[in-house]
């Protein structure tokens, strides 16, 4: 298997029309079989992470 990655600003924004394609597709046809199950275990050494939110003055020029 090939891992692609790439940064956030790489990614297109997702047209209209995929995103009713997306939305058109029935609960009962989505294949979830490829995430593992989250266990007690994993709940357990789970963290809350909160983004900080920084703001910024506006650049002047």
């Amino acid at each position: 298997m090939t891992i692609v990655s790439r940064h956030s600003d790489e990614i297109p924004p997702m047209s209209e029309e995929r995103a009713k394609e997306l939305e058109a597709i029935p609960d009962e046809e989505l294949d979830y079989s490829d995430i593992p199950p989250l266990d007690e275990a994993f709940f357990e050494k789970a963290k809350r992470v909160e983004r900080k939110v920084i703001k910024q003055d506006k650049i002047k020029y």
